[in-house]
């Protein structure tokens, strides 16, 4: 299986690429897409949004779909390049910090966050039908992309692997400072990283993340599909 990921850094690719490992019973490899990344678009959408136009017709949603759409054309290509032909047993992770921080699981709900996950599966299903009707692809040619966007950063999903009770209400350096105790994470080395974050990533903290983080569940559910179809 050959699987990009678009994400914010190094270390949120290297997050998620071992949820997939831990998920998924064969080898899997990574095509690099590291040129992509969802985080100016993000950045903008929140600025030119509040509480009262997070959702379409309003030009911020608008806006941040027809971003992500362009990003998903560019990270296709890219990832087309570096792999040679792509089948529908490919996967690309679309990913990205929220950047906003939920003091409980339950504010995922609220509409104002909700609507941040809605709006990119609407720009990934803007990109199939794209590819369909106006570059002829099929089904077998097109790879299964997944979105996962965790409230605030990558780094919520080690916090609750790590069962750290406190880790909702924390701003992404705040959550970051709690983890690894620096927010600049250039400073830790391969093994700090592995022994503060990978190795916590386990089947059974996987199940604990889903629990906890909805915004992980689709993005858990695909790959446990897979994992059982295949």
């Amino acid at each position: 299986m050959n699987i990009g990921i678009i994400g914010d850094g190094d270390t949120d690719r290297l997050i998620l690429l071992k949820i997939v490992k831990s998920i998924v019973p064969w080898n899997v490899n990574e095509v690099p897409i590291q040129r992509q990344s969802f985080r100016v678009a993000i950045d903008k959408y929140w600025q030119n949004s509040n509480k009262n136009d997070f959702w379409f017709p309003h030009n911020s949603a608008n806006e941040l779909k027809k971003k992500v759409l362009g990003i998903l054309y560019a990270a296709f290509n890219d990832f087309q390049y570096n792999s040679g032909d792509v089948t529908d047993n490919d996967i690309i992770i679309a990913s990205t910090d929220a950047e906003h921080h939920l003091t409980n699981s339950e504010i995922y709900f609220d509409w104002w966050a909700f609507s941040l996950t809605k709006i990119f599966i609407s720009g990934v299903e803007n990109f199939y039908h794209n590819m369909i009707h106006h570059q002829g692809r099929g089904k077998e040619n097109l790879p299964l992309i997944i979105p996962i966007l965790p409230f605030p950063s990558t780094d919520i999903l080690i916090a609750v692997a790590r069962n750290m009770s406190d880790h909702y209400g924390k701003k992404p350096n705040e959550l970051k400072r709690m983890l690894y105790g620096t927010d600049n994470l250039r400073t830790i080395t391969p093994e700090d990283f592995e022994d503060k974050a990978l190795k916590h990533i386990t089947p059974d903290s996987i199940n604990v993340i889903f629990k906890h983080i909805p915004e992980s569940r689709p993005f858990i559910n695909f790959l446990s599909a897979i994992a059982r179809i295949g």
